[in-house]
């Protein structure tokens, strides 16, 4: 196997502390053994197999072959502040999985009184999407300082928190939103029609779940086989040129789908030089109110 073994073990260290993945979850559902996976996390890169490394990544959702992977990036914050290991980790996440991205706050609303939180979205020129919670306590986090934290990743319009669609104020507050809805509020595309009035509809018309679920999965399968079948050619034949006559046609009838890692010392990495990447501005369209 052809990579650099600190690189890849400080990316998967710093993915599983960002989205909260113990050791014992990782071997649960990749069937690497907790020796193994505690021995390649410290350096040893023979500890893992070919197989077993390209298993670990496609679990921790980092891997190119995943397909609109949602990742859910909790970050606790200590007066308001992000601590200087969790910015290690974000710094080093930003560099290696956010090309190009953009960000923006989403107005969540209220919040529970010791339970204060902000909700960002993240969209990227790859298969990946971010959704960033900064925990607080009593007190709120405080802004997010992109330079410092997120380094290449700019804001969508601005710093300010957007106010989005009821549909999706709940999802998003929970941090459940999916991979095609992110993309909807960052390009401003957001349903008119909610889940409660699909259900309200479904209730009136005497559809019920099992028939409405399996609707919806043949008509996936019918799109999956649509591009997934080859397109076949006619053959070209070439005629002959018939002599015409005069004949009168006979009639006839035709029928018709880590604990949290306790690090000996910051993560560090070097700066890779990038092209520049060209901003992108958006004009944001006057939002409803929710």
């Amino acid at each position: 196997m052809n990579y650099d073994i600190n690189a890849a073990t400080s990316n998967v260290k710093a993915i599983m502390k960002l989205r909260g993945i113990g050791l014992s979850e990782v071997c649960k559902h990749t069937g690497i053994q907790n020796e193994n996976l505690v021995a390649w996390l410290r350096g040893v890169k023979e500890a893992l197999s070919e197989q077993s490394y390209s298993s670990l990544l496609s679990f921790l959702g980092i891997s190119d072959e995943n397909k609109n992977h949602v990742h859910v990036w909790k970050i606790p914050t200590k007066n308001g502040s992000i601590s200087k290991e969790y910015v290690n980790y974000l710094t080093f996440a930003a560099k290696n999985l956010l090309i190009n991205a953009q960000i923006t706050e989403i107005n969540i609303g209220k919040t529970e009184f010791l339970k204060k939180k902000r909700v960002f979205i993240m969209n990227t020129d790859t298969n990946l999407r971010v959704i960033l919670v900064l925990q607080g306590g009593i007190r709120a986090p405080k802004d997010l300082n992109l330079a410092t934290v997120l380094p290449n990743v700019e804001w969508l319009v601005d710093s300010k928190p957007i106010t989005i669609d009821k549909t999706y104020t709940s999802t998003a507050k929970n941090a459940s939103l999916t991979f095609s809805e992110i993309d909807d509020i960052m390009n401003d595309e957001q349903s008119p029609v909610s889940w409660a009035d699909l259900r309200l509809i479904a209730r009136e018309h005497g559809i019920t779940p099992t028939e409405l679920s399996q609707w919806i999965m043949s008509e996936i399968q019918h799109d999956n086989a649509l591009v997934e079948e080859p397109e076949q050619k006619q053959p070209v034949v070439n005629h002959a040129p018939v002599e015409q006559k005069s004949v009168v046609p006979e009639m006839t009838v035709s029928s018709f789908e880590i604990p949290p890692l306790e690090l000996e010392q910051p993560i560090t990495t070097q700066t890779v030089q990038q092209e520049p990447v060209k901003p992108r501005t958006r004009v944001r369209k006057p939002s409803a109110t929710a």
